[in-house]
């Protein structure tokens, strides 16, 4: 990775910013990715991601998730960044199915 934070691998790290920050617009609320060891002894290393978004729920002080989540490494994606950007896309899908079907049962 160069200092202008671009990848020769794949996505980068500033992909994963401006995801993070253009989902946030998109869906409101707040955006985060997590990264925690998994502590399995047959996969040493391996790491657990998760892809979160948290919104103001109907009731005051109720909290909304979505999430989805992702294990590195894998074959499918060569780094870290690669997986991350995967996870954005996924919620991404996740929600828009959501709210095409809650768009479906509110036009009558």
């Amino acid at each position: 990775m160069d200092r202008s934070g671009s990848s020769s691998y794949g996505p980068s790290w500033r992909d994963i910013g401006e995801g993070l920050e253009n989902f946030e617009r998109k869906w409101g609320g707040a955006w985060s990715l997590r990264v925690t060891p998994t502590y399995r002894r047959e996969k040493p290393g391996e790491l657990s991601v998760l892809c979160k978004r948290t919104a103001a729920g109907r009731q005051p002080g109720t909290e909304v998730e979505a999430y989805v989540s992702g294990r590195y490494p894998t074959h499918q994606y060569v780094t870290l960044p690669a997986l991350m950007l995967s996870l954005l896309f996924e919620l991404d899908r996740k929600l828009t199915a959501v709210a095409e079907v809650a768009e479906r049962q509110t036009t009558f």
